[in-house]
């Protein structure tokens, strides 16, 4: 497989990504463009009985204190960092504005990435407490969440890594109880200077 090309900064809404998205649209024979059929085309892509660490998730969420906390993803995008008794840690990638998670997966994430080959064996080499002692960011503070794997709803779907790049541009968080900006502007005071 080919090597994958790392551009400083990605849009969102360049044709690749678009030519990308509406190709997992076609297969799975949906045409229009809803919140619902975003979240189908990753969840009905590549559904996983055993997450591994250090790969790249998406699964519908419903968190156990949803009623208290004052804001939550519905749908996140986690790298899964580690497992724990009754679940996993993750580093949800939606807490980041776009040009922040951008700066963070091709600054700090991608370079970590186990190899060059972005083949289907391919994962983040990094831990939760490899995070915590990096000097080069801290665009990760606002991203490590539990999940508790009795409030997964439905598949938990692998995003391989010749895909991670599109997958980080997917508008499919699905925030609930706050907007988008009041939830990034709360991530970028917990980070700081990025």
């Amino acid at each position: 497989m080919k090597e994958m090309q790392l551009p400083t900064v990605i849009s969102p809404r360049t044709k690749e990504s678009r030519e990308w998205f509406l190709d997992k649209l076609k297969d799975l024979g949906e045409e229009e463009n809803t919140s619902r059929n975003r979240r189908n085309t990753v969840r009905n892509k590549v559904a996983v009985t055993t997450p591994r660490v250090g790969m790249m998730y998406f699964f519908s969420y419903d968190p156990k204190g949803r009623k208290t906390l004052p804001y939550y993803g519905k749908f996140p995008l986690t790298i899964l960092l580690e497992f724990n008794q009754d679940g996993f840690l993750g580093l949800n990638l939606h807490y980041l504005p776009l040009d922040v998670r951008q700066k963070f997966f091709y600054g700090a994430l991608l370079n970590k990435a186990s190899d060059k080959d972005f083949d289907d064996r391919t994962f983040f080499a990094i831990s939760y407490e490899y995070l915590k002692r990096s000097r080069s960011s801290k665009a990760f503070r606002p991203c490590v969440k539990k999940y508790l794997t009795s409030n997964i709803r439905g598949k938990i779907s692998h995003v391989p890594s010749d895909e991670w790049e599109m997958a980080i541009h997917l508008p499919i968080a699905n925030w609930a109880k706050e907007s988008e900006s009041k939830i990034h502007r709360e991530s970028l005071e917990k980070i700081g200077r990025f």
